[in-house]
């Protein structure tokens, strides 16, 4: 009889549960200490000798194959000892077809393995998710010798199209690892990353698509009230933050409830997650703060502000914004990194200090004293800033479409 539900699985934590949990079967859900959750299947049998034995065979890992898909493969496994063949020896024959036909998919899982113990766990789901969400759904099936450069090109631009570029430099990252370690391994002589990168940096230089006119900023805030009632609540409340903050997509979805000081109305990003590699403190308008804590009645009680929806131990998926403008009839028009240039543009067109406006969008200062200097400076004109950009938003929002 089965024990484990979905939920169940979801819910395990580590030091707490590691180590076997019984579904039924002979199916197991292995907890591993790193927090990665595996399906084995356990049965004993006789050898030759009349003797006793216990065999073990992990058949996949959750959640890339389901609890329905282990319990459909452990069916098979006791089924094919049972008929006298053994299930251990028909995964390898599995795996070495696979490896004959040298496919993208089965050498990226051999790569990934490695990774396993070189480095923390929250990076290895981050390229776990980018192989699974970006990069197999293309090159999965294709054969290790039969990807070209010109197709990791058409892939990473894809990737970065909507302004995901630091997901698309990652990407290219992990397609480059694959491939030096497939050379270590023979599998092919050539990295095709290899010399691309002047092609995609002049793609990536283009401007990220934006909305500057006030009227259609003004109609693109009331399509964002419109989304609460259409999508996650959670990435309505990132819609309706991200034109407020100034700050870079990542910024604002990998923040953690501790980083924000309602007392001092201060979201502190710490160093090592900005892009310039230190600290930066962003003033918070009262719509923000009223937004912050309405939020904090739903996902307080997570480590991530903006959670996953799947994961709750990880946080939103850098495209889930871009799809909520897209589902709102914005592709192409703006992307979540627009929100940035919208305010940029606005608030030196309205004449604010074009210093606080760089200091705000935590750009690099080129001078390296005037940067030490800067850390915190512009603290309070920020925040007059900040809450006047905000309220002039709010105006825009209010008013009809003549």
């Amino acid at each position: 009889m089965s024990k484990l539900t979905d939920t169940k699985i979801k819910s395990f934590k580590v030091p707490k549960d590691v180590g076997n949990h019984l579904d039924g079967n002979y199916l197991y859900v292995v907890v591993s200490p790193k927090g990665l959750k595996s399906f084995k299947v356990v049965y004993t049998y006789f050898d030759n000798q009349k003797k006793q034995k216990q065999k073990t065979c992990v058949i996949g890992r959750y959640p890339d194959m389901s609890l329905k898909e282990a319990r459909d493969e452990a069916k098979i496994a006791v089924d094919t000892y049972k008929n006298g063949d053994d299930y251990a020896q028909v995964l390898k024959d599995k795996k070495r077809e696979a490896k004959t036909d040298n496919s993208f998919k089965y050498w990226s899982n051999e790569w990934l393995k490695t990774r396993i113990n070189k480095i923390d766990e929250k990076s290895y789901k981050n390229t776990e998710g980018r192989l699974k969400n970006h990069i197999l759904p293309t090159f999965g099936k294709k054969k290790i010798t039969d990807i070209k450069p010109k197709d990791v090109i058409a892939l990473i631009r894809l990737i970065g199209r909507d302004g995901a570029i630091e997901t698309s430099k990652r990407c290219k990252q992990i397609i480059s690892q694959i491939f030096n370690y497939c050379i270590i391994h023979e599998v092919c002589s050539i990295n095709p990353t290899i010399g691309i990168d002047s092609v995609l940096q002049k793609a990536a230089s283009k401007s990220m698509p934006t909305i500057t006119n006030p009227k259609m900023i003004g109609q693109l805030l009331r399509d964002i009230e419109t989304y609460k009632n259409r999508g996650r609540v959670v990435t309505w409340y990132a819609l309706k933050m991200m034109p407020y903050l100034m700050l870079r997509p990542n910024e604002v979805y990998e923040s953690k409830w501790e980083y924000i000081d309602f007392e001092n109305k201060i979201w502190k990003i710490p160093a090592e997650q900005m892009k310039m590699s230190r600290d930066h403190l962003v003033p918070l308008s009262d719509q923000v703060v009223v937004l912050l804590r309405e939020l904090f009645e739903i996902t307080g009680h997570e480590i991530y502000i903006f959670p996953s929806n799947t994961k709750s131990t990880s946080f939103m998926s850098n495209n889930t914004v871009n799809m909520a403008l897209k589902r709102l009839g914005y592709e192409r028009k703006i992307v979540p990194h627009g929100f940035r240039g919208m305010a940029s543009t606005l608030l030196n067109e309205q004449g604010y200090n074009s210093d606080w406006i760089e200091k705000q969008l935590a750009h690099e200062e080129g001078n390296s004293i005037r940067r030490a200097y800067n850390h915190a400076e512009y603290l309070d004109d920020r925040r007059m800033m900040l809450q006047e950009w905000a309220d002039y938003l709010d105006v825009l929002r209010s008013q009809s479409v003549k």
